[in-house]
């Protein structure tokens, strides 16, 4: 017998290229169901309760893709969501200098198949955050208010001044009081 090391060569190489599916889809289900029609014994035909059940279980297989396919959505979205709500945290990174960098998430985008964290204008991998925080308030600003000469008056500072703020009287001075 000879073999034609061409044809070989040629079978091999589509079989690299073809790709192999782990489930059976809704065509693959209907072409199984036409050759069983197609091959059915005519002295024994399908029964009317096994074609229903075969139907009903094509339905389920077809509404189990659907759900699938939804929760697949649904799981993006709600990587997005944690990653959005990031947003004007404080977050610690180890940069790959190996040098730490804090600061501001100002921004969320996904390159190459990973989350990057924009930090004062830089982009990080999420895998290099290593801690997240709320940022520090900012001080509050006092208004100033002029007096009535247009000076501004001096903050008063809270605690004991060491003056007295009596109308000008002291009680005696003897460290009693008028009962």
């Amino acid at each position: 017998m000879r073999i034609n090391p061409y044809a070989t060569y040629q079978a091999g190489a589509s079989e690299e290229h073809r790709e192999v599916k782990k489930e059976l889809g809704k065509d693959e289900f209907l072409k199984i169901l036409a050759a069983q029609f197609r091959g059915q014994n005519p002295l024994e035909p399908l029964k009317d309760t096994e074609f229903i059940a075969q139907m009903a279980q094509f339905s389920s297989l077809e509404q189990l893709q659907n759900i699938a396919a939804k929760l697949e959505v649904f799981e993006e979205d709600l990587v997005w969501g944690q990653y959005l709500s990031l947003l004007g945290k404080q977050m610690e990174a180890l940069t790959t200098d190996d040098e730490f960098i804090k600061g501001i998430v100002t921004g969320v985008s996904f390159k190459n198949g990973q989350f990057q964290l924009e930090i004062d204008g830089k982009e990080y991998d999420i895998a290099a955050i290593i801690s997240v925080g709320v940022p520090p308030a900012p001080e509050p600003e006092v208004p100033e208010i002029p007096g009535p000469e247009g000076e501004v008056p001096e903050p008063e500072a809270s605690g004991d001044s060491g003056e007295d703020n009596n109308s000008g009287e002291s009680g005696g001075g003897d460290g009693e009081t008028d009962e």
